[in-house]
């Protein structure tokens, strides 16, 4: 549903930002690429996780060198299955 809605939005002329998943196939991908350019508007795919304010809070920590100068980051995400509640 992902991919028929942000075309609908496209083909409006509206701009998108769609979470996963953002398509089924590699073919919706290509078609929602081909639709960005076609119809000149801005795209984006993220997940929710990373729209939580702690991110934000986070990224301002390293942003004002609150925790010295950041030159390594390792990032991991535990699969949803492996999650406990």
């Amino acid at each position: 549903m992902h991919a028929t809605v942000a075309l609908a939005c496209m083909e409006r002329g509206k701009h998108v930002y769609v979470e996963k998943p953002l398509t089924r196939t590699p073919w919706e991908a290509r078609l929602l690429q081909q639709a960005a350019v076609k119809y000149k508007v801005a795209t984006q795919m993220g997940n929710q996780g990373y729209s939580h304010e702690a991110i934000r809070v986070a990224a301002e920590m390293i942003w004002s060198g609150a925790i010295g100068d950041v030159t390594e980051v390792h990032c991991s995400v535990q699969p949803a299955a492996t999650r406990r509640a």
